[in-house]
């Protein structure tokens, strides 16, 4: 990565890591979330929408990012591939496509952070709703990154 690189990276890392702090502190100050349905809730409240355009970071701000106790999701299989090969194989990072989002894959698994890449082709052929109805049987409610169009 030459140094303009780097330079757009961590503009772009700031920018977004500024996004998710102002998202979860609101949701901290919110008086009314006994008064949405848990699947609005998360629509609504604590998803974070962000598409500053292609070839920008947002892959890598996943990846560097991510933890193991966040799940990331991309439109499909091969970019899992993608993933672990341009990223040395990271095992830690819980990495599924669209197509493998069921509730087997969320049933007892409580993840902080879901990272959408390039969630216009994620819910091409996926119902979003469905998405956030399983979400919402998690026990605490994940800040949900959608970086994309």
């Amino acid at each position: 990565m030459n140094i303009f690189q780097r330079f757009k990276q961590s503009k772009f890392d700031r920018a977004i890591d500024s996004l998710i702090e102002i998202n979860e502190k609101n949701r901290g100050n919110l008086k009314f979330r006994k008064q949405l349905a848990d699947t609005l809730y998360l629509i609504s409240i604590c998803t974070v929408h962000c598409n500053a355009g292609r070839n920008v970071g947002k892959t890598h701000y996943i990846v560097t990012h991510a933890t193991n106790k966040d799940l990331i999701i991309c439109y499909n299989r091969f970019v899992i591939d993608f993933y672990r090969q341009r990223y040395n194989g990271n095992e830690r990072l819980n990495i599924i496509s669209v197509d493998q989002i069921d509730s087997s894959v969320l049933r007892g698994r409580n993840f902080e952070k879901i990272y959408v890449d390039e969630p216009a082709l994620c819910f091409k052929n996926y119902d979003r709703f469905k998405f956030y109805e399983m979400l919402s049987r998690q026990p605490t409610d994940p800040t949900i990154i959608m970086l994309g169009e």
